[in-house]
């Protein structure tokens, strides 16, 4: 969607508890080109939004972008992810890393190459591909959603049959 009653959204809008359009969360121009949602918020109330969307209002985004309270773009996340379907799902951790679930094929930048995640991919606070999170040759096929249990340990959801070829 690109409006709301008639009110510009920017492709992402943000409601009062009464159904009301929040005028206080503002996304600029065109927003999120593209589909969303998964998303989750963060401590801080920021925004963390996964698609297949390629630019938040014509700044390029890669499937990842972190939009402040307002609705601007954050620009301190620098998204990496790669090739793939396009994330499909989002968690935060309580140490604010990000859990990205999406198509088997899924590869992030490392900074100096893209490296295959397959399925499940989880960057730092600033958008930098996790290397201590090493799923090995992860899932045969895509991960829908992904979400956090209590103790930290990650639920993944999705048409996989095996995970680092267990079955």
């Amino acid at each position: 969607f690109s409006n709301y009653n008639g009110t510009v959204t920017g492709s992402v809008a943000r409601f009062n508890t009464n159904g009301t359009l929040d005028s206080g969360f503002a996304p600029t121009g065109t927003g999120l080109e593209s589909d969303t949602l998964a998303l989750d918020i963060q401590s801080d109330g920021k925004i963390i939004a996964v698609g297949t969307f390629l630019t938040y209002n014509g700044v390029d985004q890669l499937f990842v972008a972190r939009l402040n309270t307002n609705g601007s773009i954050d620009n301190t996340l620098v998204s990496g992810y790669g090739t793939g379907t396009g994330p499909t799902g989002v968690k935060i951790q309580s140490d604010g890393k990000i859990v990205i679930a999406g198509g088997s094929t899924t590869t992030y930048w490392n900074g100096s190459a893209f490296v295959n995640r397959k399925g499940l991919v989880r960057i730092n606070v600033n958008g930098t591909l996790d290397t201590a999170f090493n799923n090995s040759t992860g899932f045969d096929l895509d991960v829908d959603a992904v979400d956090l249990q209590s103790d930290g340990k990650i639920i993944a959801v999705g048409y996989f049959n095996n995970y680092n070829s267990v079955s």
